[in-house]
């Protein structure tokens, strides 16, 4: 299950073309000047399984992409590693990823 803070089906200043966008909730960064610092506790808002985002996804043929952001999308990577593999294969959107986390940081084993 996938802890979501928002879902908005239809942005286009969150990556390029109309997207689908899911904040996650929860990230331990704190940055300075963050614009979703509502995203940051840990707490349970929204689960929605995999299957339930690509079907939400893919019910709407006018999209460019998808776009995780959060909190900390990769603090749930985990959880989102199948939904991206799924829109991967199975169709031809996009995929953005905003993270606080430095490449080599994500190259890391344990992400």
């Amino acid at each position: 299950m996938i802890n979501v803070n928002h879902i908005e089906s239809g942005s286009y200043v969150n990556g390029t073309g109309k997207r689908f966008v899911l904040w996650v909730q929860g990230c331990n960064f704190h940055c300075s000047g963050c614009g979703n610092p509502d995203t940051w506790p840990f707490s349970k808002k929204n689960y929605y399984t995999v299957q339930d985002l690509f079907s939400m996804i893919v019910h709407d043929h006018t999209l460019d992409g998808v776009t995780f952001s959060g909190g900390e999308p990769f603090l749930q990577a985990e959880e989102l590693l199948p939904l991206a593999k799924a829109l991967k294969n199975e169709t031809k959107l996009t995929i953005h990823i905003f993270t606080g986390f430095e490449l080599d940081e994500l190259k890391q084993p344990e992400q």
